[in-house]
């Protein structure tokens, strides 16, 4: 079980259209200002039409926090960011990372199978 991700995903907006019954929600958190539960990704099956399979993806609410700087800091961040890091990944220890990159390997091997 993946238990945390280390980085900083906003509170957002994202959920499973229940028009799809292939739609799920895959990853959950709970705001530390407010305390309010909310969606981070939501993953639609793949499914076949007209004898192909089509689809299969993730959505996220904060992609971009599971791929840049925050993984190491150390490496600087892109112009625009204009927020200081956070220390959790140094705090961490050799194994800070270990969740979120089984959820990135995850994602990719389960978006590589047709």
């Amino acid at each position: 079980m993946i238990e945390r991700f280390p980085a900083h995903p906003h509170e957002g907006d994202v959920g499973a259209p229940a028009s799809d019954p292939t739609a799920r929600v895959i990853v959950t958190g709970t705001s530390k200002a407010t305390r309010r539960p909310f969606n981070i990704a939501v993953a639609f099956e793949p499914v076949k039409r007209a004898g192909k399979t089509v689809g299969g993806g993730v959505a996220q609410s904060t992609f971009h926090h599971f791929c840049d700087y925050n993984w190491d800091t150390s490496a600087g961040c892109p112009s625009f960011v204009s927020e200081q890091p956070g220390g959790q990944i140094a705090a961490g220890g050799a194994h800070a990372l270990d969740d979120i990159k089984t959820y990135v390997g995850n994602i990719a091997r389960w978006l590589s199978i047709r």
